[in-house]
């Protein structure tokens, strides 16, 4: 079986979860002033029991996006929902395990 595949991102902290999942600039425009940013690895995990996180990879694209924590708040960012994407041909489903990288201290 091959080796997991893991993204280096960043994630607004809110209340317990990992949100708003992306490049730096991302993560920050939504975490806004008071938001906490914090850098993140986001591995595809398959069917592990370490999966926190829904996301989708777009056909032609290597790196997942729309990643959310919750199934009900990934659902909605797709019109028709994310499977019949998947059967469009225009990308793929993936479950992901999301940790946040531990700081220098």
């Amino acid at each position: 079986m091959p080796e997991p595949t893991t993204w280096r991102m960043f994630a607004e902290a809110y209340k317990g979860l990992l949100m708003h999942l992306g490049d730096q600039r991302y993560a920050e425009m939504y975490a806004g002033p008071h938001g906490t940013v914090v850098e993140v690895d986001v591995t595809d995990v398959a069917d592990d029991e370490a999966r926190t996180h829904w996301g989708y990879i777009r056909t032609g694209k290597d790196v997942p996006e729309m990643i959310q924590p919750r199934r009900d708040f990934f659902d909605m960012q797709f019109e028709y929902g994310p499977e019949a994407e998947e059967k469009r041909g225009h990308g793929r489903i993936v479950r992901l395990a999301v940790t946040e990288v531990a700081g220098d201290a």
